[in-house]
């Protein structure tokens, strides 16, 4: 009797966490969203992080406008979140990286039905802040630059390519030296030809200074004190993963007059506004610029579009102020001595009428 009231209260313990658990996680979502009509775009991003399940992020301002920002990390949740805001607000933009086995987008698609879905990528985001924080600390001439990254995923290596791009040496350092060796060949192999800049792995004994680290970790307190023994007086140290670096690191910075700074993501909302409206209905090139038009038995091009031989390519499909040429059917221009008298018919009846 005893063993069975025992077992029957570890079930009754266990099964009222998991409700307390749930009504929690309910509760938190709820207080999350009782303003979110009063927005016209929303955030949804996932985090490699399992701390938390879902939190609301401090608003984004993009162009004057406030823009709410949700992180979630739960497939049910994410259900419910969806189901809940479909249709109280206008348009919903989803991470579609994967930083964990939860598939926003999937979900998403299944559940959304009023409220315009739209994918959108926070690590270029972050990657674009972090190329202008660096730039801000180094000046715009980066040639010649050494920079330590610490880190080894996603945003790491698109700043380290970033950064030897702008003829910058970086040297890689993280957890696993394997996959530190596997980044830095790939980095020199896909770097512009006549770089002169080089990706290294991180050696603690080498013998010359950098003029700044930036990391990119999912884990906390990382960055010891012996890390900043290297870094240029003056230099910079950016904690990109937020949390990154030990406190004595941090002393052993300031002393040395390294400007030690978190990095602002806000720097890359410029960025994020340009990829919201490239995805709009009203984004001018594919309304206006891109596109094919018959006119009589003449065909217009612009945009990128590659005409059948003989359509006039112009600079714009709706009210064309340009004509750049007339396309020769496999992506390029006649030679005017290729035109037939049919080209030059349509040549002269485009200027004049729209040019």
């Amino acid at each position: 009797m005893n063993v069975n009231s025992s077992k029957s209260d570890v079930i009754r313990l266990i099964f009222c966490s998991f409700i307390t658990k749930e009504s929690v996680a309910h509760d938190m979502l709820e207080a999350l969203i009782t303003d979110i009509n009063q927005y016209s775009l929303l955030l949804i991003s996932t985090t490699s992080r399992n701390s938390v399940q879902i939190s609301r992020l401090p608003d984004k301002n993009l162009n004057g406008q406030p823009v709410a920002n949700i992180l979630l990390t739960d497939r049910k949740l994410a259900q419910e979140l969806f189901r809940k805001i479909d249709g109280q607000i206008e348009n919903i933009l989803i991470d579609v990286e994967r930083k964990q086995e939860i598939n926003l987008m999937e979900i998403a698609n299944e559940v959304i039905k009023r409220s315009r879905v739209l994918p959108y990528k926070p690590n270029d985001v972050t990657l674009e802040a972090a190329d202008q924080l660096i730039l801000h600390q180094l000046g715009v001439d980066l040639a010649g630059k050494k920079v330590l990254v610490y880190g080894t995923g996603n945003i790491a290596f698109k700043l380290a390519l970033r950064l030897l791009e702008r003829e910058v040496d970086v040297l890689i350092e993280g957890r696993d030296p394997e996959k530190i060796q596997s980044i830095v060949t790939t980095l020199n192999m896909i770097k512009p030809r006549y770089s002169c800049a080089v990706a290294r792995p991180h050696q603690e004994h080498i013998d010359f200074k950098y003029d700044g680290l930036i990391s990119f970790l999912s884990s906390e307190k990382i960055i010891e004190t012996k890390m900043s023994i290297h870094i240029k007086p003056s230099g910079f140290a950016i904690d990109g993963g937020i949390g990154n670096f030990q406190g004595t690191f941090i002393a052993a910075a300031l002393e040395k007059d390294v400007s030690v700074l978190r990095l602002d993501v806000r720097l890359g909302n410029p960025f994020l506004f340009a990829g919201i409206t490239s995805l709009s209905d009203e984004n001018e090139f594919f309304n206006t610029v891109i596109g094919s038009n018959q006119v009589g038995s003449m065909k217009l091009v612009a945009g990128g579009v590659i005409g059948e031989a003989g359509s006039i390519i112009v600079d714009r499909i709706k009210s064309p102020t340009q004509i750049i040429g007339i396309a020769n059917g496999y992506g390029g221009l006649k030679d005017e001595k290729q035109f037939t008298e049919e080209d030059r018919k349509n040549l002269h009846y485009a200027k004049e009428t729209f040019i």
